[in-house]
C-alpha cells in the first residue's frame, strides 16, 4: 500500500501527538500554585512563601505550548494577586 494514502489517515483518537504533554502532567503547575497558595493562607504573617508561584510557569515550559505556559503564568499571578483578600487580616 501506498505510504502517502496512510498518511492521510485522521490518527487514533486515542494516540497524542509528539510533544503533546500528558493530563497529569500538566496538572502539577496548577497543584504548584493552589499548594503554595494555601501555605501562604495558612502560615504565620512572619512567613511568607509567595514569590514561589513564579516557577510554576518555569516547571511548565519544558513540557507545554507556549501558550499553556503563559495561561500558568496569568494563574500564578492571579493567584499571587488575590492571596491577600483570602487570608484573614494583617495584624495592625
Amino acid at each position: 500500500m501506498d505510504s502517502a494514502v496512510m498518511d492521510r489517515r485522521p490518527p487514533h483518537p486515542g494516540h497524542r501527538h509528539a510533544g503533546e504533554p500528558r493530563p497529569p502532567l500538566k496538572a502539577v503547575p496548577f497543584a504548584l500554585i493552589a499548594v503554595v497558595t494555601v501555605v501562604d493562607v495558612l502560615a504565620p504573617p512572619d512567613v511568607r512563601p509567595g514569590p514561589f508561584p513564579v516557577a510554576a510557569p518555569a516547571v511548565t515550559a519544558p513540557f507545554a505550548a507556549p501558550w499553556m505556559t503563559g495561561f500558568v503564568g496569568a494563574v500564578a499571578v492571579a493567584a499571587q494577586v488575590t492571596w491577600p483578600w483570602c487570608g484573614p487580616p494583617p495584624p495592625t
